[in-house]
């Protein structure tokens, strides 16, 4: 019979475990070009210094950047973004009746109505309410299976739970929330450049009143001063931010002076990133 094995170590085992995933990411990950996406999104936009919040299909996170290089105590994520946006749609179209099950094929469907129609409500409990009494501002599409589906106010309920992520029950600040907590973390001296330069990025920030809305709760939330020089970038072309940052980076002249090279990282490792991106 097998002698059986004897338990592993609690305490060591995580840790083992952790050492050996990070030097296997080190080993994949060394010899091909890295960087934060931050800066990319910021470049992307034709500044060095502000802040970015990047809302994308998995988490929402923030940070904000100085002179080209990210902050990192201004780093802050909300891990609630496209994916839950589109399970809260799904969740919606049940209540009118339409339901469509968790399938990969079905998350398309709906995740595609919710980039057709879905859009944030800048004064949301006034334009909720106005939805809810008329159908004059209800959107209609169709299935592929030739179902047509009307939303009224689940247009914006959709998307609200980047601003209140309280509304499916998780317990965080907002991305606006977020955004006003990086600048204040930041010295005085520098929040005026920052709050003058707020970019938005990711697939997630493309909503119709995404940039309103940030832009009225931020208002709110900072000293008046600042709220003053309060400027928000949200280009056309956001989705692919922080790749059109790469690759005007990677088009400079002074490129290979920026990168950490391998003979660098096998004498200092990750400290090595550290001098060179903090």
């Amino acid at each position: 019979r097998p002698r059986p094995r004897p338990p592993r170590p609690p305490c060591r085992c995580g840790r083992l475990r952790a050492a050996s995933a990070t030097r296997r990411a080190t080993r994949r990950t060394r010899e091909r070009p890295t960087t934060r996406a931050a800066p990319l999104a910021l470049a992307a936009a034709g500044r060095g210094t502000g802040v970015v919040l990047e809302c994308g299909d998995g988490v929402c996170q923030v940070a904000a950047v100085y002179e080209g290089y990210s902050l990192p105590h201004t780093v802050a994520t909300l891990r609630l973004a496209g994916s839950d946006l589109t399970e809260h749609l799904r969740a919606l179209l049940a209540r009118r009746g339409t339901r469509l099950a968790g399938t990969t094929a079905e998350q398309e469907v709906v995740r595609g109505i919710k980039e057709a129609v879905a859009a944030v409500g800048v004064h949301y409990d006034d334009e909720v309410a106005a939805a809810s009494a008329t159908a004059a501002g209800e959107r209609r599409v169709e299935l592929p299976d030739g179902t047509v589906v009307r939303l009224g106010a689940e247009r914006l309920m959709c998307p609200e739970p980047l601003f209140s992520p309280a509304m499916i029950g998780v317990e965080a600040d907002g991305v606006a929330a977020l955004v006003a907590g990086a600048v204040m973390r930041c010295d005085v001296d520098v929040r005026q450049a920052l709050v003058a330069n707020v970019v938005v990025s990711g697939g997630s920030s493309l909503f119709p009143g995404f940039r309103e809305r940030l832009a009225l709760e931020l208002a709110d939330m900072l000293p008046p001063a600042l709220g003053a020089e309060l400027d928000i970038t949200a280009c056309p072309q956001r989705r692919w931010a922080v790749w059109a940052g790469a690759s005007a980076l990677a088009a400079r002249s002074d490129f290979d002076s920026l990168c950490v090279t391998l003979e660098e990282w096998e004498e200092a490792g990750p400290a090595a990133v550290h001098r060179r991106c903090f």
